[in-house]
This record gives C-alpha cells, sequence and structure tokens, in this order.
C-alpha cells in the first residue's frame, strides 16, 4: 500500500585541498545520477524531494544481499527523524556504495547523506527493509 510520506534528501560533501573537484562531482554522480548539485567553496551540496532519489542506495541493499547489514547501519545512526550515511568517496568515483561510520574510514572523507521525514521509520522500512532467513519480510511503499 503506498502512502504519502514526505521525505527530504540533503547532501554535503566537502572537497580535500587534495581532491580534484571534478572526480568529487563525478562520485556523486555516479549514486545519485539526476540531482542538481551546488559547488560552494570547499562543499557540494543537494537537496531533493524524490524519493528516487535513493533508487540506487536501495538496489544496492538488495543486490548485494546486505539489506541486514545497510538496516542496522542506518538504524546505528538514526536521529529523531533523520537518518544520516555516510558513503565512501572512492568507491563512490568507482560506481559502488560502502557505508562509513565515521568520516575517518574514508582518506579523502566521506559523502555525507541526510534523509529527512517525519515518518522516518516508514522510510527506513522502505529503504532497507527487514528481512527473515534473508527475505524481506513486507515491502514497504512510501
Amino acid at each position: 500500500m503506498k502512502k504519502n510520506i514526505e521525505i527530504y534528501i540533503k547532501t554535503i560533501t566537502q572537497v580535500q585541498p587534495t581532491e580534484d573537484p571534478e572526480k568529487v562531482v563525478k562520485a556523486i554522480k555516479n549514486i545519485f545520477p539526476d540531482v542538481e548539485l551546488k559547488i560552494d567553496g570547499n562543499n557540494i551540496t543537494f537537496f531533493s524531494k524524490d524519493k528516487k532519489t535513493l533508487d540506487k542506495i536501495r538496489k544496492f541493499a538488495r543486490d548485494e544481499q546486505v539489506l541486514d547489514y545497510a538496516r542496522m547501519y542506518a538504524i546505528r545512526n538514526m536521529f529523531s527523524n533523520m537518518i544520516m550515511l555516510r558513503l565512501n568517496k572512492q568507491a563512490a568515483l568507482a560506481g559502488k556504495i560502502c557505508f562509513a561510520d565515521t568520516d575517518d574510514e574514508s582518506p579523502l572523507g566521506t559523502i555525507h547523506v541526510m534523509i529527512e521525514s517525519e515518518n522516518i521509520e516508514k522510510v527506513l522500512d522502505w529503504l532497507f527493509p527487514a528481512t527473515e532467513f534473508g527475505e524481506v519480510k513486507e515491502e514497504e511503499e512510501i
């Protein structure tokens, strides 16, 4: 059943002095291909209200069979009405998704993805649904 849940997605990625800004843009676009990036000094950001922005992350967790890990990671990084994901920039440049617990896990920092909603638990269930014996218990739509 489709719910009408509002979702707000924002990323902030800092370009390190040793990085090529074009490569950082490419890394972000590899994961979020349809967003319009804003470059402000050493920060690259975007904002979206479209859940499709998260399609690559959602598909990755299913295709790589890491839903349980991704769900636990998101729960550890859930605060009130927000989930904070950190994605390794180097992996993103290669078109891969790799979660980081801290910015220090990635030598060049991370892509910070903030997902906000008044119903963040439903967003979590849609993005990384609970599984039982490796199978999704119930597919949530938002």
